[in-house]
């Protein structure tokens, strides 16, 4: 975990930082702590309509709070409350902050991640709780982790989004909406990151990305990380 973390700073922060430098601003401790709250027993397996995934809502609420974050524009709270359709009156909450941008506020980076799960299933053995570490907890605790690290540099041009989505193991609802809320044409990129907990299939220090061929942001993210063993593949 921590070195999928890791890696993912380095591509995602400036060449001229060094490893110590993103050590300083996150730490294994932090890291551990995320993820280990996420996917916690208490949590439940952060369902939808869960108590379990309004608690973890709170965490990352309080997570962001702590980081500094602005809540989007128009937006009293880093809550984002919609419903699944017009005959289900549960509410559903994605989590979102942001870090105005200086120059180019106008265009807009995303970063995000799941933070809901199954939830309690059948049981294996005497363990019901489907506790969802790498799915997605590591995604979202790459994202909150994020945040923070750019709310230390303050240094953006660009604004800045940190969402964590609700509902995607039911139908992705929480992306969808959250989708609505913005002009795409603001939108310069977008990174989604979705269980980083371990190795992917293509061995130790790889990632896939879905949507590889779709345009060059695989090849420039690779050109991020000349000099590093970490390669990214198409998704298989």
């Amino acid at each position: 975990m921590k070195k999928s973390l890791y890696l993912l700073f380095v591509l995602l922060t400036s060449a001229q930082l060094y490893a110590q430098d993103i050590n300083k601003i996150i730490t294994t401790e932090y890291v551990d702590r995320l993820i280990k709250t996420l996917s916690a027993d208490d949590m439940e397996g952060r369902a939808s309509f869960t108590p379990g995934i309004d608690k973890a809502a709170s965490f990352i609420e309080a997570e962001f709070k702590s980081i500094g974050l602005s809540p989007l524009k128009g937006a009293s709270g880093y809550r984002q409350t919609f419903f699944k359709d017009s005959t289900d009156n549960r509410p559903l909450f994605n989590v979102a902050g942001m870090i105005p941008g200086k120059s180019k506020a106008n265009e807009i980076v995303i970063f995000s991640g799941h933070y809901d799960h199954l939830g309690i299933i059948k049981a294996e053995g005497t363990d019901s709780i489907a506790n969802g570490a790498d799915d997605d907890a590591s995604g979202t605790t790459a994202m909150i982790a994020l945040a923070k690290y750019y709310k230390a540099l303050n240094n953006n041009e660009r604004t800045l989004i940190f969402v964590a989505f609700t509902a995607e193991e039911i139908g992705g609802f929480g992306a969808r909406y959250f989708s609505k809320s913005l002009n795409p044409d603001d939108v310069v990129a977008m990174f989604n990151i979705e269980m980083i907990g371990k190795e992917s299939k293509f061995g130790k220090n790889t990632a896939f990305i879905t949507g590889f061929d779709k345009s060059d942001f695989g090849k420039i993210l690779q050109q991020n990380l000349a000099g590093t063993e970490f390669t990214f593949h198409p998704d298989p």
